[in-house]
């Protein structure tokens, strides 16, 4: 993956990452892709969570697949690269690496989220794309495309 479209995240390892070994968990360094993944929607100007008809829409995955190549440890630093890869008319994919800030690939993968409509009544449904994000998210592959 080319790293120069995409968004980019830096992460430091805390000591609260590390497990027994002293290397960094694999949910943690999920947890940062995450983080990035965040950090992207909030640049592109797309909200997490919003107040939706009165209940909340969000984003939850629905699917992940990541490789893990490396490790990183304690105070160890790295950047997330995440990129929009695919928008349904209900979901969003993105392609994300992390490196080690000399390039070395910790790991790789996908992720897919729907987006869904929560109810008051706490019922979730998946719904479509609303045009105002659609509209951010086709910018955003013109802008990678382009």
């Amino acid at each position: 993956m080319s790293m120069e479209k995409e968004f980019q995240y830096p992460v430091r390892v805390e000591f609260a990452d590390t497990d027994a070994a002293g290397v960094a968990h694999f949910s943690r360094l999920l947890a940062f892709v995450e983080a990035a993944e965040h950090a992207y929607l909030g640049w592109l100007g797309v909200a997490v969570m919003a107040e939706c008809g009165g209940g909340r829409s969000g984003w939850p995955r629905v699917d992940v697949s990541f490789e893990f190549k490396g490790a990183l440890r304690f105070r160890d630093e790295a950047v997330v690269a995440i990129r929009l890869e695919r928008l349904g008319e209900r979901s969003v994919c993105y392609r994300a690496e992390m490196r080690t800030v000399d390039g070395r690939l910790v790991c790789s993968g996908t992720m897919t989220n729907a987006f869904v409509v929560m109810g008051v009544d706490h019922s979730v449904k998946s719904a479509e794309i609303s045009g105002h994000d659609r509209r951010l998210f086709l910018n955003e592959l013109e802008r990678l495309n382009g």
